[in-house]
């Protein structure tokens, strides 16, 4: 677990402590449950793992079931060079309540 400092405008110290986010947490910022079985991907056992969309070309991904370890999770950005990695959820939360309230409504093409 680690900690934070920031200096708040009176030079005073402001703590924040950073979590590891839970399967818990991407439930609650909207990830939906994705399930590989055997069938599916021939590797001898069924896993999952979690997905968010915010907009067409830009969705996140959690790590997988069977890489979580003491039920750490993290997200990414798909198809991204290099990864870019998410661990907090404070975090998470933050980039992805930005990224919505700055989706700009796809203009309609009027033609007179």
């Amino acid at each position: 677990m680690d900690i934070l400092c920031i200096p708040d405008y009176k030079n005073c110290i402001i703590y924040f402590k950073l979590e590891l986010m839970t399967e818990h947490e991407l439930k609650l910022l909207g990830f939906e449950k994705q399930i590989i079985t055997d069938d599916e991907s021939g590797n001898g056992y069924d896993y999952y793992y979690y997905r968010l969309k915010i907009t067409d070309g830009l969705m996140f991904i959690s790590n997988t079931n069977d890489e979580v370890i003491d039920d750490t999770w993290y997200i990414e950005i798909v198809d991204c060079e290099p990864s870019i990695k998410f661990e907090t959820f404070g975090e998470a939360q933050a980039l992805i309540n930005q990224l919505k309230k700055h989706i700009c409504p796809k203009k309609s093409s009027k033609t007179t």
